[in-house]
């Protein structure tokens, strides 16, 4: 590789305090030599924000007047980095932790291969060899995406979809393809953008050399299961062929049903899990999305 893309890493946090500056640190330890980083807040109530712009005061700093969601979040980083000529873009969790070399290792794979527009690193849990993401797969039997083993641990490997985590994108993809999709809050707007892109010829892979570490904060969020309930009923009915309305129907009867059918079983329950999804489908039938 003769000349180094320029690379915008952007990081969209939303009380981070726990894992911002680890994130930070790590990226600022990279030995990519052209890259910038912006930090796009979601009208955090700790003081992550104001601690990441005074520790890092290289990287650019832009502030959401309130919780916007994933997709529109991400999206004010995405037209910022576009505007600054940006050649890739690398979106990161604050909740993740990247080597010094991993930059280094995914540009070039990208640079290889002219259809392929998205790539991956391979996710795991921290200090711990276990996978987190490997691959995703798309059942549109089961309405579900899900994260799989990865295929190979030694080369490059094409998938259904890519994690919002830790994708290196190509800025083309989003000048052909489109930015995420603001209908979505939260969840499945990466499957969404890794499906629209491969249906406009896009190859996504996992380059599975490459590994992050990923503390998975969301585990803590109550309401992460409502929103990918909400989230995978809104992408499946998108993106469900007008054939296959009648049957995505169909599966969300059968589902709801059976949902209220537990919640009559266990008449007493304190489930917050099946009361999140009882909410999901009756504000996805209210408001569709």
């Amino acid at each position: 590789m003769n000349r180094s893309p320029l690379v915008f890493i952007l990081i969209l946090n939303y009380n981070g305090r726990a894992t911002l500056l680890d994130c930070l640190r790590s990226v600022f330890h990279l030995d990519y030599p052209l890259f910038r980083v912006v930090v796009i807040d979601n009208a955090s109530t700790d003081d992550s924000f104001e601690q990441a712009r005074k520790t890092y005061p290289k990287a650019h700093f832009i502030r959401n007047s309130e919780n916007v969601g994933f997709a529109r979040g991400i999206n004010v980083g995405i037209r910022f980095a576009l505007d600054q000529r940006a050649e890739y873009i690398w979106l990161v969790n604050p909740d993740t932790k990247v080597p010094a070399d991993s930059l280094q290792q995914l540009v070039p794979v990208l640079e290889k291969h002219a259809n392929v527009g998205m790539a991956s690193p391979l996710i795991t849990y921290p200090k711990s060899s276990s996978v987190w993401f490997g691959g995703g797969k798309i059942s549109w039997l089961r309405m579900r995406a899900t994260h799989i083993p990865p295929r190979s641990l030694d080369t490059p490997f094409e998938t259904g979809f890519l994690s919002g985590c830790a994708p290196l994108i190509k800025t083309s993809v989003f000048r052909i393809v489109g930015l995420f999709d603001e209908r979505f809050f939260l969840y499945y707007e990466d499957v969404d953008l890794s499906y629209r892109a491969k249906k406009l010829g896009f190859s996504i892979i996992v380059h599975p050399r490459v590994s992050i570490e990923h503390s998975e904060e969301s585990t803590g969020n109550p309401d992460k299961t409502y929103w990918l309930v909400r989230s995978g009923l809104f992408f499946f009915k998108k993106n469900t062929w007008l054939i296959g309305q009648p049957f995505f129907w169909l599966a969300f009867g059968l589902r709801r049903l059976w949902n209220t059918f537990r919640l009559k079983r266990l008449k007493n329950t304190k489930s917050t899990s099946i009361l999140s999804v009882r909410d999901a489908f009756r504000d996805f039938w209210k408001y569709g999305y």
